[in-house]
C-alpha cells in the first residue's frame, strides 16, 4: 500500500511538470527564452517540497509495539543512555522543586514529561518475546535489598542516618544497634 502511494505520487508529481512545460511554453509561444527553464526548474523544485512534505507528513509518530520489540543494540545503547539521562533530569526537577527554584506545579509537570518518555523507554528496553532479557523483578528486589540495608544504620534515638560501617552515631554518638 506504501509503494502505491509513493508511485501515485510520483506520477502526479510528473504529471504537474509536464503541465507546467506546456503551459510555460504556451505562456512564450513555444519560443522560449533563457527564463522558461528557471521557472520549470523552480516549479519542480516546489513540487518535490511538497512531495517530501507529503512523505513526512505520513510518518507515525507514535510508536507501535512490534516496532519497539525489534531493538538492535545501537539503539538499546541509546534508549539506555536516554533513560540514565531522563532519570537524573527527574531527580535535578525534584531537587529543584524543593530549594524552591521550580514552582510545584511547573516541577510535576516537567517530571510527569520526564517520566513518561522513561515509561516508553523501558517498554522498548524490554525484551522481545520469546528471548530472554534482564529478570527486572530480582534486579528491584536486589536494590531494594540495599536501600532497607542502608536504613538499618539510621539512629534509633536521632534518627540521623549514618554509613554502613558505623559502630556510633555521627549525631548523638550512641552505639548503633546493627554494630
Amino acid at each position: 500500500m506504501k509503494i502505491r502511494r509513493d508511485v501515485a505520487l510520483t506520477l502526479v508529481a510528473a504529471i504537474l511538470v509536464a503541465a507546467f512545460v506546456v503551459l510555460v511554453l504556451w505562456l512564450y509561444r513555444f519560443r522560449p527564452t533563457l527564463g522558461a527553464p528557471f521557472l520549470i526548474l523552480g516549479w519542480m523544485s516546489l513540487l518535490a517540497t511538497a512531495y517530501f512534505l507529503a512523505r513526512a507528513v505520513r510518518v507515525s509518530f507514535a510508536r507501535a509495539p512490534d516496532d519497539l520489540a525489534a531493538v538492535d543494540e545501537r539503539q538499546r545503547d541509546e534508549l539506555e543512555r536516554e533513560k540514565k539521562l531522563l532519570l537524573k533530569a527527574i531527580k535535578e526537577a525534584e531537587f529543584d522543586r524543593e530549594l524552591h527554584k521550580l514552582d510545584a506545579a511547573e516541577a510535576d509537570g516537567i517530571i510527569g514529561r520526564y517520566r513518561a518518555r522513561a515509561i516508553e523507554i523501558l517498554r522498548a528496553l524490554e525484551p522481545a518475546q520469546g528471548k530472554p532479557g534482564k529478570d527486572y523483578g530480582a534486579l528491584i528486589e536486589t536494590e531494594l535489598g540495599k536501600r532497607l540495608a542502608a536504613q538499618r544504620h539510621v539512629c534509633a534515638g536521632c534518627g540521623k542516618a549514618n554509613d554502613p560501617d558505623a559502630a556510633f552515631c555521627k549525631g548523638c554518638g550512641t552505639k548503633l544497634a546493627s554494630a
